[in-house]
């Protein structure tokens, strides 16, 4: 990615009571990177965490060929970002364009942009993304929330991307006092993701994660099924379920696959 001509300029100073990054830019074979900012510096004798406060930065990503770094996805990338603050409360925020193709599809412009608020004891992140991706509508809008009782809340408004759909708010804890809700994943045709995986791909898939109520308490369940799929040289149905708390999980798999390098198999 940097190659061995990469060249990094820095220009800045410090003070008693400023650091500043007037400039930063480094120049590889595949990437150019620059980035500013600036901190007013504590006090001597405060507290260690608190060195700086009043944080502001700013950088700028650009990958003229993506090739450069994998032959598998042509096309460019800019990404371009900010983050501001004090180390004991930080909100950053991002934005990013590609023309993406993978493995020879169609390119395609994808634009997304993400925030996240709160950093780093009580973090909240909203992402939200746009585009065409192998000649195909993508659409993203989701969010991840920690709250002060180190709960995590994941809502996904819309997440799809042709026979992909996925679609849920749950809330999780440690130890599922606080939980609730629903996820729910529904891939029509397996086949859509073969150019993006590499690997041949069939059938459909099926899945809720989620918490329910087992004699009053809650409890982490999980449902997997997997129909006339094809993974590589495998084939077959395949069911998983799930359910308990985190440290005590009773699983369940059950597996028809015709075709296990030429020989039937079960499992169960």
């Amino acid at each position: 990615v940097l190659g061995p001509s990469a060249t990094l300029k820095l220009a800045g100073s410090l003070s008693d009571q400023r650091i500043k990054m007037q400039s930063m830019r480094l120049v590889g074979e595949a990437l150019t990177l620059t980035a500013s900012g600036s901190a007013d510096r504590v006090p001597p004798g405060s507290p260690a965490a608190a060195f700086i406060k009043d944080l502001q930065a700013y950088w700028q990503l650009e990958v003229g060929d993506l090739s450069r770094i994998s032959s598998d996805v042509a096309g460019d990338l800019r990404m371009s970002g900010q983050l501001k603050g004090s180390p004991g409360s930080m909100a950053a925020a991002a934005t990013i364009a590609s023309r993406l193709s993978v493995r020879g599809s169609a390119t395609g412009t994808v634009d997304a942009r993400v925030q996240v608020l709160g950093l780093p004891k009580a973090p909240s992140a909203t992402i939200l993304a746009q585009g065409m991706l192998d000649g195909a509508p993508l659409n993203l809008d989701a969010a991840v929330d920690r709250s002060a009782d180190h709960a995590f809340r994941v809502l996904v408004r819309q997440a799809d991307w042709k026979s992909a759909h996925l679609d849920g708010d749950m809330t999780a804890d440690a130890d599922l006092a606080h939980s609730q809700g629903q996820l729910h994943l529904h891939v029509a045709q397996l086949t859509d993701l073969d150019r993006l995986v590499g690997m041949n791909l069939a059938g459909t898939v099926d899945g809720t994660l989620g918490i329910v109520s087992a004699q009053g308490h809650p409890e982490a369940h999980l449902e997997l099924d997997g129909k006339d799929l094809v993974v590589g040289r495998f084939s077959g149905n395949v069911h998983l379920q799930a359910a308990g708390v985190p440290e005590a999980l009773r699983l369940q798999l059950n597996a028809q696959l015709p075709k296990v390098y030429g020989t039937p198999a079960s499992l169960s």
